[in-house]
């Protein structure tokens, strides 16, 4: 999973909430785990439960545009979620954790993001507890980037 949700959300709310946020993108948002015969789109999104306090998981599946980095704009597209939809989202966090260990996430709530420790967690491994959010986070001005739509390279039509 590229981002989880901090509640149940239905494909009718996701699918809204990204075409608010992604204007002119060819989207396809489903809940069927076969993406055999999905036809061309610019984003692909698949739904999926999660058995922890993020219930709703997205995989994400798009092109960028050259010089743009998709570990960016998912963490941008949880960052957007997090505001449209009202809830807590998490994403990899990595960049901002504070060693090297691959267990550090981002937690948007409503806008705002923390870094979270994900280590020994439900969404993570499967068992344990909870996030643990480690502390609120400034992102540097470099996080300002071009908007989330005109960094997706789209398809022919």
């Amino acid at each position: 999973m590229d981002i989880a949700l901090g509640r149940l959300a239905t494909l009718d709310e996701v699918r809204e909430a990204l075409r608010q946020r992604l204007p002119g993108v060819m989207l396809h948002v489903t809940d069927d785990p076969d993406l055999g015969a999905v036809p061309p789109n610019d984003l692909l999104v698949s739904l999926a439960a999660n058995p922890s306090e993020f219930p709703t998981g997205l995989r994400v599946f798009a092109l960028m545009m050259p010089g743009c980095d998709l570990e960016d704009w998912l963490r941008d597209l949880a960052e957007a979620l997090s505001i449209q939809l009202r809830t807590r989202t998490i994403c990899d966090g990595s960049p901002f954790g504070d060693t090297d260990a691959p267990y550090w996430s981002l937690v948007w709530d409503i806008g705002q993001p923390f870094l979270a420790d994900d280590c020994g967690t439900l969404i993570s491994d499967g068992e344990g507890g909870p996030v643990r959010i480690v502390r609120p986070l400034t992102l540097p001005s470099s996080h300002i980037r071009p908007p989330l739509a005109d960094r997706i390279a789209r398809s022919r039509r």
